[in-house]
């Protein structure tokens, strides 16, 4: 992609760097590919719809990719938000596929890890590519204040039984705290207020 910067701070770097040092089951890994994968298929959405990013920034807990001068319709915002969840949805049924033709628990592996890291970003909560996408197509039918509070309305209602289930994980684990904190980072930046990312109202 000529013209497109990508840049990778220290905070980005950090978070993988200790991810991959403390991790002792190579899960860190394996979930670090299904993420790059679930970025790839962003990335492809939008250079399929000629509209690819002029920078690329990789955060601590994220990538955003900032795309040109164009603004993309409220159809093709969506477009390019489920394009991650679906790049996962279709690793998982490849890596579902090698390991039942030839085995290998890193095949089974990255084929869990796409199939929640895609479940998890596909649910309609705000800062996901789920609730992007919702949020971007109720902005074509309600308008964007109205849609904005019915998209915040629908997060609401899907953090409480997410956080009452990984409140519920950690009971029963004693330790497993992933789900609630994930649950938990979501209602941050939810009520940061996050925002459709370049939608236009075509």
């Amino acid at each position: 992609m000529r013209g497109c910067r990508v840049a990778a701070g220290f905070p980005f770097l950090a978070v993988v760097a200790f991810s991959l040092l403390a991790d002792r089951t190579g899960l860190a890994g394996v979930g670090l590919v299904a993420a790059l994968l679930h970025e790839g298929g962003h990335l492809l959405a939008m250079c399929l719809l000629g509209m690819p990013p002029r920078r690329i920034r990789m955060r601590a807990f994220g990538v955003e990719m900032e795309q040109g001068a164009m603004r993309r319709s409220y159809r093709q915002d969506a477009a390019v938000s489920l394009a991650g969840p679906a790049a996962n949805l279709f690793c998982f049924l490849l890596c579902r596929g090698i390991f039942a033709a030839a085995g290998g628990a890193y095949w089974r592996a990255l084929a869990d890890s796409n199939a929640l890291l895609g479940a998890l970003q596909s649910l309609p909560i705000g800062p996901l590519d789920g609730g992007q996408a919702l949020a971007t197509l109720l902005c074509s039918k309600l308008g964007p204040r109205r849609a904005e509070r019915v998209s915040a309305a629908l997060s609401v209602l899907t953090l409480f039984p997410l956080a009452a289930l990984g409140f519920w994980a950690l009971l029963r684990s004693q330790y497993n705290f992933t789900l609630l904190a994930a649950a938990g980072a979501l209602a941050f930046f939810l009520f940061r207020g996050e925002r459709p990312r370049g939608a236009s109202p075509v």
